[in-house]
């Protein structure tokens, strides 16, 4: 239940933009030939490239594009344009985050009616390529909780919540991606948790501006 943002924000742009919440992976990538003809895997809204199982033995194969894509259950990356062939459990299956794309987690995960503005984690996935962008979280009855806009120079990432709402809001860090400086936050989980997740900041601010650190990367 803690996608609920997400899910609540791309069944919203079912009516207001006309794209559907399932969507073809050609629809994204018109450009990638390599998706033309997929049709047993797809996009749930334009952020999770979502693989379902269909064989009794649990394998999959699924096409990858370009980029550097995280596992939304177990924050594995798979860079891309490939194609992957995996083995999953009767509850799992292949779920991976495009690179670039901010996705909003709620803080409740035992059901689907609450403030899903309230407490909402801002996931950044594959920073290096994170491109500006509005994110807009519904309310729960209809209009808008918060909106917070997202924009990125070089290694500094700044996000600025839009709206004048109240409570809390998160910015969450993928694995390997630590905090050189950061202003209008407070840290609240240092990288390298046993949950590998990145570093996790509160705002204390309406805007916050992170720069970021790769290890061993080049620069932006």
């Amino acid at each position: 239940m803690s996608l609920m943002p997400d899910l609540t924000k791309v069944s919203a742009e079912v009516s207001s933009e006309g794209v559907p919440m399932l969507r073809p992976m050609a629809l994204e990538f018109p450009d990638d030939p390599a998706t033309a003809h997929l049709d047993t895997q797809y996009l749930l809204g334009d952020a999770l490239l979502v693989a379902p199982v269909f064989s009794a033995d649990g394998e999959v194969r699924f096409y990858v594009p370009e980029g550097t894509w995280t596992g939304l259950l177990d924050d594995r990356t798979i860079t891309g344009p490939r194609w992957v062939t995996e083995t999953h459990g009767f509850d799992s299956l292949p779920v991976l985050v495009r690179p670039g794309s901010v996705l909003p987690i709620g803080a409740q995960g035992d059901g689907p009616e609450y403030d899903y503005a309230d407490g909402v984690s801002l996931h950044l996935f594959a920073p290096r390529e994170l491109r500006d962008q509005s994110v807009r979280i519904p309310a729960l009855g209809g209009g808008t909780g918060g909106t917070f806009d997202v924009t990125r120079d070089g290694a500094s990432v700044t996000v600025t919540r839009a709206d004048s709402g109240g409570g809390s809001w998160f910015v969450v860090l993928p694995a390997g991606v630590r905090v050189a400086s950061s202003s209008g936050a407070v840290m609240v989980d240092q990288a390298g948790d046993a949950a590998g997740t990145g570093s996790r900041l509160r705002a204390t601010a309406a805007t916050v501006t992170i720069t970021l650190a790769f290890p061993s990367a080049p620069a932006l």
